[in-house]
């Protein structure tokens, strides 16, 4: 008995002088950063915990070894404020936020209401309508000279069907096909003109809601000599896929379109305005004696569809960016608070040690409160959470006296 006793009375007299003679050490002038940090290395985490409570500096019992010996090695050759974010790095608080999970979701939820909306603003129909049925805006109406059914469309006969217009063909040459696909983009582009020109005027961008033929002549041919790109690219795709000669390179195509100067232009222009004057969709008018083109269908600027959906939805886009706001504030507030009680729950550990270091005698709130502004850059936020959580543990008793309160351990 008298053996295991004095046994055990040699090792805890072992330990306390290693504990000694490292806390004399660390009082002691500084020794090479590199060697002391290989004398701390060979002691256990039991005895570098100890280290810190001599010292009087704050302990997480979860921290690494590694953690142990840096701060330690701080407190010797620098800073020795222990900050929280020094005494938790290897050991970040994992928690399932489901307010992240809530805002991603959201984010996610916001794209696709986006994507929708673009959707339908762009889509356009593709089915043509039937010819004995009311035009509507969920079928392509049908072209003139033509019957419709089913989607499919049947032009009168000698008409040729192009690039959605039936045209007349007088003889099969390969020089009239190439006028033709050629009227054919000059009609698309022009009823195109007409339909935004017809937007602009819905929308009050524009004080007339025509174009007249002096005017449309002046586009077209702006539009081919200043070699728009995009109508090149439109051309060579659509001669491409529907030329007789598909032996012919885009280069010829091309170089023959570049005739359309002068007579030949004039030509052209003329056989547009014949067919569009004929079109179900545009309405011919005379003002001041001069012939002008009103298209019935209307293709409003992207800016105008988008505030006619929000003046007709105004009440629901006013919910909407109200419950926005309102969850955006309440979710910054729920992450700036979830960091204040991270924070604070890391300084209740070393706060319940220094409580229990005044041996069950009180410590007042002030001094309490004092301690902690040396560990965390903002004390402000944080103090509350740290009242609660002292007033919560289980080994500390609070007690109000006097207008002051103060914390002692009974453990």
């Amino acid at each position: 008995m008298v053996y295991y006793c004095s046994k055990f009375a040699f090792k805890k007299l072992t330990k306390i002088i290693v504990n000694v003679s490292l806390l004399m050490s660390l009082r002691s002038p500084p020794l090479n950063r590199l060697v002391y940090q290989k004398h701390l290395e060979s002691r256990s985490k039991n005895e570098l915990v100890e280290i810190l409570k001599e010292l009087g500096q704050p302990v997480d019992y979860r921290a690494s070894k590694e953690t142990i010996i840096n701060r330690i090695l701080s407190i010797r050759y620098g800073d020795n404020k222990p900050k929280v974010s020094d005494l938790a790095d290897d050991h970040p608080i994992k928690k399932m936020d489901f307010v992240d999970l809530a805002g991603r979701v959201l984010v996610i939820l916001l794209v696709i209401l986006l994507l929708i909306l673009l959707y339908i603003i762009s889509h356009q129909p593709i089915d043509y309508c039937d010819s004995d049925s009311k035009q509507s805006g969920s079928c392509v109406p049908c072209p003139a000279r033509a019957f419709c059914s089913k989607g499919n469309v049947t032009c009168d006969p000698y008409h040729f069907f192009i690039n959605d217009f039936c045209l007349q063909v007088n003889n099969e040459s390969e020089n009239e096909n190439e006028s033709l696909k050629m009227i054919s983009l000059m009609l698309k582009s022009s009823k195109n003109l007409l339909k935004r020109k017809a937007g602009q005027f819905k929308c009050e961008d524009s004080n007339k809601d025509w174009i007249s033929q002096d005017d449309l002549e002046y586009e077209l041919k702006k539009r081919y000599n200043s070699k728009n790109i995009e109508f090149l690219a439109y051309l060579k795709n659509f001669l491409s896929s529907i030329a007789i000669n598909n032996k012919k390179s885009n280069s010829d195509l091309f170089s023959r379109n570049n005739s359309l100067n002068g007579s030949n232009f004039s030509k052209l222009f003329n056989s547009t305005i014949f067919y569009l004057k004929n079109e179900t969709n545009v309405v011919t008018r005379i003002i001041e004696n001069s012939t002008v083109f009103v298209a019935t269908d209307v293709k409003k600027p992207m800016k105008c569809v988008l505030r006619s959906i929000f003046y007709k939805n105004i009440l629901f886009a006013a919910a909407f960016a109200a419950s926005f706001a309102a969850f955006y504030v309440w979710y910054l507030s729920h992450k700036q608070a979830e960091r204040y009680r991270v924070k604070a729950d890391q300084c209740i550990t070393a706060l319940v040690t220094y409580i229990k270091s005044f041996k069950g005698f009180e410590i007042s709130q002030s001094q309490l409160r004092e301690k902690m502004e040396n560990m965390v850059d903002d004390p402000d936020g944080v103090w509350k959470y740290v009242v609660k959580g002292l007033e919560r543990s289980p080994v500390i008793r609070v007690t109000k006296r006097d207008d002051e309160v103060f914390y002692h351990s009974f453990r």
